[in-house]
């Protein structure tokens, strides 16, 4: 969807930990009209920051949630869901590497963690900069946010979007 959505000139590097995710992403970059312009890399992402120079405009994440404790029934759904493998520090610590002055870190994450990467996100120099609450009633709480941080500090612009299923 980046590369459907972006000038031709904006490649995507797509980095995933999970082999079969990353087999899957590959399958599915080659079959995109954008796959020259899509690389998918099958690393951890402190691996890829510390191999890479590259800076970047916009980093999107969908990281793990939730800390150890809950079981899982794979270790590929573990890896995406638990901080076991990927602390959200180290995730905001490998972002704030990775982006440019400007750039925009964008991540989705349960509501109930939010805050706390939030917290986390602003002992790490980054910036809170919009944050949505994603909720599915107009009465009920919200169950995800999506948060934009950045490099730079400016204000932070918070709205509630209502998605009726």
């Amino acid at each position: 969807m980046l590369a459907q959505r972006s000038p031709d000139t904006v490649t995507i590097d797509a980095v995933e930990v999970e082999p079969e995710a990353s087999k899957q992403a590959q399958e599915n970059r080659q079959a995109s009209p954008w796959a020259s312009r899509i690389t998918v890399l099958n690393r951890d992402i402190e691996t890829f920051t510390t191999q890479t120079t590259s800076r970047y405009a916009l980093i999107v994440s969908n990281p793990p949630y939730f800390a150890p404790g809950s079981a899982c029934r794979t270790e590929a759904r573990s890896t995406a869901r638990y901080t076991e493998s990927l602390s959200h520090e180290t995730l905001l610590h490998c972002a704030a590497r990775l982006l440019e002055p400007e750039g925009r870190f964008c991540v989705v994450l349960p509501s109930q963690v939010a805050s706390d990467f939030c917290i986390t996100a602003c002992q790490q120099g980054l910036s809170i900069r919009q944050r949505l609450a994603v909720r599915e009633r107009t009465e009920g709480q919200p169950h995800r946010e999506l948060l934009t941080l950045a490099k730079q500090a400016g204000p932070c612009e918070r709205r509630t979007l209502i998605v009726r299923a």
